[in-house]
């Protein structure tokens, strides 16, 4: 994929990150670098950027009414026709329904642009707001873990008989 692909769902827009969204994804980058610095955010959205370029991985911002309030997207690269979801959203805007708005498409594009057999997401088994959300997208629990997070997965099989029955 040469061409940054651009999502616009019911009331979210997926796009690329930049170094002006830096202020709202210090919040978002807290999740992984504790007292994230604008230093260390803007690595952060750099990085994101590089993995797409070299087919890494692809991370959207999550934008709301013209503020990002939240980061998704696939990690670690595409090996086996597999991709990683990852997801992160500020506080404020949790249990709303925007990350599902969001992981939908995102699956999407997954299935059918990058063609993937399997997706995967690796969740910490006490963070249940996330294991309800993968549930409700139709990911199961392996029951394998890799150091403290639980893996998910959803095969593209799994998926088409998720979307003949209903939509995500």
């Amino acid at each position: 994929m040469t061409v940054f692909p651009v999502i616009q769902t019911k009331r979210l827009l997926l796009r690329k990150l930049t170094h002006s969204d830096v202020t709202p994804m210090i919040e978002i980058a807290n999740y992984s670098i504790k007292n994230a610095t604008k230093a260390q955010t803007l690595e952060l959205i750099d990085k994101a950027n590089t993995q797409f370029e070299s087919g890494e991985g692809i991370s959207w911002g999550m934008e709301l009414d013209g503020k990002i309030i939240g980061s998704i997207g696939y990690y670690r690269g595409f090996a086996n026709e597999t991709g990683e979801i990852g997801y992160v959203m500020c506080e404020a805007f949790k249990r709303k329904g925007y990350m599902a708005e969001a992981a939908t498409a995102v699956m999407n594009v997954g299935w059918n642009k990058l063609k993937l057999k399997r997706i995967t997401a690796y969740t910490e088994i006490d963070n249940l707001a996330s294991v309800l959300l993968l549930e409700k997208l139709g990911f199961r629990n392996t029951n394998q873990t890799f150091k403290h997070y639980t893996i998910f997965e959803m095969l593209r099989k799994d998926a088409s008989k998720k979307d003949e029955s209903s939509p995500v």
